[in-house]
Protein backbone atom coordinates (compact mmCIF):
# COMPACT_ATOMS: atom_id res chain seq x y z
CA UNK A 1 0.00 0.00 0.00
CA UNK A 2 2.99 2.36 0.13
CA UNK A 3 2.68 2.85 -3.61
CA UNK A 4 -0.96 3.80 -3.18
CA UNK A 5 -0.17 6.38 -0.51
CA UNK A 6 2.63 7.93 -2.53
CA UNK A 7 0.91 8.00 -5.90
CA UNK A 8 -2.82 7.70 -5.31
CA UNK A 9 -2.82 4.56 -7.47
CA UNK A 10 -2.45 0.85 -6.81
CA UNK A 11 -1.15 0.09 -10.28
CA UNK A 12 -0.43 1.59 -13.66
CA UNK A 13 -2.97 0.45 -16.19
CA UNK A 14 -1.30 1.54 -19.41
CA UNK A 15 2.15 1.33 -20.88
CA UNK A 16 3.82 4.68 -20.41
CA UNK A 17 2.09 5.69 -17.16
CA UNK A 18 5.52 5.67 -15.49
CA UNK A 19 8.86 6.79 -16.92
CA UNK A 20 12.37 6.51 -15.48
CA UNK A 21 14.96 8.95 -16.85
CA UNK A 22 18.65 8.19 -16.23
CA UNK A 23 20.69 10.82 -14.41
CA UNK A 24 23.48 10.93 -11.82
CA UNK A 25 23.97 12.30 -8.31
CA UNK A 26 27.46 12.96 -6.92
CA UNK A 27 28.92 10.50 -9.42
CA UNK A 28 26.42 7.77 -8.54
CA UNK A 29 23.89 6.39 -11.02
CA UNK A 30 20.38 7.68 -10.47
CA UNK A 31 16.98 7.82 -12.14
CA UNK A 32 14.24 10.43 -12.11
CA UNK A 33 10.73 8.98 -11.95
CA UNK A 34 7.78 10.60 -13.71
CA UNK A 35 4.10 9.55 -13.34
CA UNK A 36 1.30 10.27 -15.79
CA UNK A 37 -1.20 12.66 -14.18
CA UNK A 38 -4.93 12.97 -14.84
CA UNK A 39 -4.19 15.77 -17.34
CA UNK A 40 -2.05 13.24 -19.30
CA UNK A 41 1.23 15.07 -18.54
CA UNK A 42 4.15 13.14 -17.10
CA UNK A 43 4.85 14.87 -13.78
CA UNK A 44 7.96 14.70 -11.60
CA UNK A 45 7.59 12.22 -8.77
CA UNK A 46 10.87 11.06 -7.21
CA UNK A 47 14.62 10.64 -7.63
CA UNK A 48 16.23 7.22 -7.05
CA UNK A 49 19.97 7.14 -6.29
CA UNK A 50 21.90 3.87 -6.44
CA UNK A 51 24.89 3.14 -4.24
CA UNK A 52 27.08 0.51 -5.84
CA UNK A 53 29.07 -2.10 -3.96
CA UNK A 54 31.57 -4.74 -5.01
CA UNK A 55 28.85 -7.16 -6.12
CA UNK A 56 26.25 -4.75 -7.50
CA UNK A 57 23.65 -2.44 -5.97
CA UNK A 58 24.32 -2.02 -2.26
CA UNK A 59 21.57 0.52 -1.53
CA UNK A 60 18.94 2.69 -3.14
CA UNK A 61 17.92 6.05 -1.69
CA UNK A 62 14.64 7.51 -2.91
CA UNK A 63 13.71 11.16 -2.54
CA UNK A 64 9.95 11.74 -2.89
CA UNK A 65 10.45 15.43 -3.59
CA UNK A 66 9.64 16.66 -7.12
CA UNK A 67 11.27 20.01 -6.36
CA UNK A 68 14.66 18.26 -6.60
CA UNK A 69 14.26 17.78 -10.36
CA UNK A 70 15.50 21.30 -11.07
CA UNK A 71 18.75 20.48 -9.21
CA UNK A 72 19.34 17.73 -11.77
CA UNK A 73 18.52 19.99 -14.71
CA UNK A 74 15.30 18.04 -15.32
CA UNK A 75 11.89 19.51 -16.16
CA UNK A 76 8.97 19.03 -13.77
CA UNK A 77 6.81 17.76 -16.65
CA UNK A 78 7.52 15.94 -19.89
Amino acid sequence: MALSAATGRLSYSATGDLAMVPTAANGQPAAAEYHRADDNLMRAHSVHILTLGATGIAAMTVFLDPSLFSSFGLPSTR
